[in-house]
């Protein structure tokens, strides 16, 4: 896991370096959202937050089955696939980065969605206002390390006709012509260039989570015996002595490594009692060893699910003395959840609603609305003024 040493910085003065000249460097690096997303990675719980937003964001896809449906790219993706991209970019990161193909006429006849760490913003211009922006797809793959600077400049988001056919004419061509790129933060306000995604506030609970899965690991494959030292006289060795004793404490004690090896009987023969007083058995791991690790488990997953603002029993965190959540706790989770997330697919809404206005061909519904449906887990009756009973959707 690559850790993130201290807090990437990704303010308007920045002290690190950038891939490319002329491009604001995204964190120590400028790896800044490669890093974050191998601490989220190595974290159970983030992962399981992460994952649990974007299920919520996206929902069951865009209400309007037709809109849904529209194919908005060569690749056959359709706009329900955009949006569910987009959730993840926003899950993960808090942005959303979209690249938006033109025609002749300056209209939209492309959209994809684009990994948000992949994205790197041109230094403003000497107004202090943001122009374009570069793609780096090869930046954190260890295959093409000497592509990591290759990248496509784009000029950010602005459909209007106008503009976009000036574009064209000043790269000589619809041919030359790459598009544009929307990079909209949906996190909080801030003067950063650059989102600053809300789990990087606890990104030491999440590495510590990491480190507990890893002693996780080596208590198992040890055996589970207690850390410690062994000492010993050192062993006399005389001049004819060539190869290393196969036999000696060092070696045997190595034999007893390993979970298949963990638990067996290693005898130690002195020949007398003065060298047996001298070797003997340190323990290093502390008393109350289970107690500390588990509070600290706990603690940490708690601090990692409440920066994610996913309720505990989202995400399978169960209560003291591991009492699973209630089938009404969960339904009222599912229901924080889905106002939790109600302002980002809010402004997943908006952005399309801006950018179909100026897609190629009419839609196929006359009144547009890009509103997304929510995951449907519970159902509630209600009454009616007639005295029945109607089931709503949650």
């Amino acid at each position: 896991m690559a850790k993130i040493q201290r807090r990437p910085q990704a303010k308007k003065r920045l002290d690190t370096k950038p891939t490319v000249s002329g491009f604001l460097p995204y964190g120590r690096g400028d790896m800044f959202p490669q890093d974050f997303k191998d601490a989220i990675d190595d974290s159970d719980t983030a992962s399981a937050a992460v994952e649990a937003r974007h299920d919520f964001i996206v929902g069951n896809g865009l209400d309007v089955e037709e809109l849904a449906d529209m194919i908005v790219n060569k690749d056959g993706e359709t706009l329900d696939s955009i949006v569910d991209k987009t959730g993840w970019n926003i899950s993960e990161g808090e942005v959303i980065t979209l690249h938006f193909g033109y025609n002749g006429l300056g209209q939209i006849n492309s959209i994809r969605a684009v990994p948000w760490e992949m994205v790197r913003l041109l230094e403003p211009d000497e107004n202090g206002k943001l122009t374009h922006a570069g793609i780096f797809p090869f930046l954190d793959n260890s295959f093409k390390k000497d592509k990591k600077k290759e990248h496509t400049l784009l000029p950010l988001f602005n459909p209007d006709p106008e503009v976009v056919l000036s574009q064209i004419e000043a790269v000589g061509g619809i041919w030359n012509y790459y598009g544009q790129l929307l990079y909209f933060k949906t996190g909080k306000p801030s003067s950063d260039y650059y989102s600053r995604p809300r789990l990087f506030g606890t990104v030491k609970n999440l590495e510590t989570e990491k480190e507990l899965s890893d002693y996780d690991f080596s208590v198992s494959v040890n055996g589970f015996n207690i850390s410690g030292i062994w000492k010993q006289l050192k062993k006399r060795s005389s001049p004819s002595d060539e190869e290393e004793d196969e036999d000696d404490t060092t070696s045997r004690l190595e034999e007893h490594q390993g979970g298949v090896n963990g638990g067996k009987i290693l005898v130690f023969e002195a020949d007398n009692a003065e060298e047996l007083e001298a070797a003997n058995f340190v323990p290093t791991t502390g008393a109350g060893l289970a107690d500390r690790y588990n509070a600290t488990n706990e603690r940490v997953a708690q601090r990692i699910a409440r920066r994610s603002r996913v309720p505990n029993e989202i995400i399978n965190i169960r209560k003291q003395g591991g009492i699973a959540p209630t089938g009404e706790e969960m339904k009222v989770a599912s229901q924080m959840m889905m106002q939790a997330v109600n302002k980002e697919q809010r402004q997943i809404d908006q952005v399309l609603t801006m950018v179909m206005q100026y897609w190629h061909e009419p839609l196929p519904v006359a009144e547009p609305k890009f509103e997304i449906q929510n995951l449907n887990y519970f159902t509630d009756q209600v009454a009616q003024p007639d005295g029945n009973t109607a089931t709503i959707n949650q």
